[in-house]
């Protein structure tokens, strides 16, 4: 099976515990270095607007799957609703554009402050975000909320969102049973 990642720090699987940033899931799971193509830091309106052509090159990859972690870098400039609807607008392009993929499956994405209310609702928005973005589309959600545990988050700081080394290998097993389930083998 032949899986590409794009998207952000959480495709790429930055790791809290370890601070490397192309590891995570995608190395665990034996994706190669050119099908792991996505950018920490990056936005959904970056990946819409084919920044270093980077979506022209994930769309002529040849890979049976997709798997896109998109709209968590876009959170921070939301100043009202042009700025939700154009992130919205943003996601829905990005995923669109994969529709020549046997199977694209977008992550929502989990609580990094387990037990914040604060971070819960607004994780809760974005996720809806995303889903409301991808309405209509032949794609599946795999939800990293319903993997990580509150031990899987370092939560140093503020700005400390990404799971750890073990946690990864959770997000590993959980996708490699997704995969399992439509035929496709990592």
């Amino acid at each position: 099976m032949s899986l590409l990642v794009i998207g952000d720090s959480w495709a790429s699987a930055h790791e809290a515990d370890t601070d490397n940033q192309y590891a995570g899931w995608p190395e665990i799971l034996g994706v190669p270095a050119e099908r792991r193509q996505a950018v920490a830091g990056s936005t959904a309106a970056q990946w819409a607007g084919d920044f270093e052509n980077r979506l022209s090159r994930a769309i002529q990859t040849p890979a049976e799957a997709v798997f896109v972690s998109i709209g968590g870098n876009d959170v921070g400039n939301l100043r009202g609703f042009a700025d939700a609807s154009r992130a919205i607008f943003n996601i829905r392009k990005v995923v669109g554009s994969l529709s020549g993929f046997d199977q694209v499956i977008v992550m929502l994405y989990a609580n990094p402050f387990p037990g914040n209310a604060d971070v819960e609702s607004a994780v809760g928005m974005l996720n809806g975000a995303i889903q409301y973005a991808c309405r209509g589309m032949k794609i599946r959600f795999f939800n990293s909320g319903k993997i990580f545990l509150p031990e899987h988050f370092l939560q140093r700081h503020d700005r400390d969102i990404h799971p750890t080394r073990a946690g990864w290998a959770l997000a590993a097993e959980a996708l490699a049973a997704t995969l399992k389930q439509k035929g496709l083998a990592p």
